[in-house]
């Protein structure tokens, strides 16, 4: 299979130095490697590397403005995808290791151009006050995929560890489709809208981490705000529920609506409607994204018969 690499850099410094010196030593397990580096103070050093580097498969933009690690994979991805890739793409972010014999178990996945792959992940804390742990969501023993169906019941059963690093996606998602990121506010639940992806059929995990993620607190997952997270909740579980084929995952994913709609009444209101408009721009979301009105009159009614046969019983 064809295997890219792909990361966006803003303020790396020595993380990225570090990063970047993984990729060169297994930089024979990618066809190709894009890198975008987006304006911050250490710009000039973080894409001195990239200067001096002599890789005929590196390619390589400079960003000229400040952006948010949202709109940074916007841009990174919509150039990538200029390119027409093939094969899949390994995302990885500027201050995390490469692992080779992961990404030798990654090449040996025979993955088919409806496969993609999630995690494991293996974290580390810059701090030292942890020791390194390796969290595995969903891999068998026998290596065998979960199917996009399974993986929508256990991302609603256990909450999946979340990380972009690691996450390897088929090429055409870049230049075929809107990208489920380009939706996304901040970025969270990046990596399960991903999945779902109706050109994504087959979800595999492997035994052994490909990359090693550093947490520390200037992370970008740790700056999230609460309205951001709630938005892009938000986009997840309604495109999960417009691609769900099975009923009962339809209405937990319009459950899991009502309950932030039901936390935050305002802002929950405002944006289910909003991206009622935003979600038109993905080729697959209607008719199919109309479903949750009628689980969610029949979620309510529910709860209204529900409520009356109490008060009935208390009098």
């Amino acid at each position: 299979m064809k295997l890219l690499l792909m990361i966006q850099v803003y303020n790396g410094g020595d993380y990225w130095r570090e990063c970047w010196e993984s990729v060169l030593k297994n930089q024979d397990i990618f066809d190709q490697i894009f890198v975008s580096v987006s304006k911050s103070p250490k710009q000039e050093e973080d894409i001195a590397l990239l200067r001096n580097c002599k890789l005929e498969k590196l390619h390589w933009v400079r960003q000229d403005e400040y952006l948010t690690a949202s709109e940074h994979g916007k841009r990174l991805g919509r150039w990538m995808g200029s390119f027409h890739p093939e094969g899949h793409y390994f995302i990885l972010c500027h201050d995390d290791i490469l692992l080779r014999d992961g990404l030798l178990k990654l090449r040996e996945l025979d993955l088919k151009e409806n496969d993609a792959v999630f995690g494991p992940h293996r974290f580390f804390f810059q701090n030292g006050s942890r020791r390194e742990i390796t969290v595995h969501e969903f891999h068998r023993d026998d290596d065998r995929p979960l199917d996009k169906e399974t993986f929508i019941f256990l991302q609603d059963q256990q909450q999946f560890t979340y990380n972009v690093s690691g996450l390897v996606l088929p090429s055409k998602l870049l230049w075929e489709y809107p990208h489920p990121v380009h939706l996304l506010r901040y970025g969270g639940f990046a990596e399960c809208s991903c999945m779902i992806f109706p050109c994504i059929r087959q979800i595999y995990q492997t035994a052994v981490p490909a990359v090693k993620i550093r947490w520390h607190a200037a992370s970008e997952g740790a700056l999230m705000k609460p309205d951001d997270l709630l938005h892009d909740s938000l986009v997840y579980h309604l495109i999960a529920t417009a691609v769900a084929e099975k009923p009962y995952l339809r209405k937990f994913q319009s459950r899991s609506v009502l309950y932030l709609i039901r936390l935050h009444p305002l802002h929950g209101i405002l944006y289910f409607i909003k991206l009622q408009f935003t979600l038109a721009r993905l080729k697959f979301y209607y008719p199919g994204g109309w479903r949750i009105y009628g689980y969610m009159i029949q979620i309510i009614a529910g709860k209204a018969v529900n409520f009356l046969k109490r008060i009935f019983r208390m009098r």
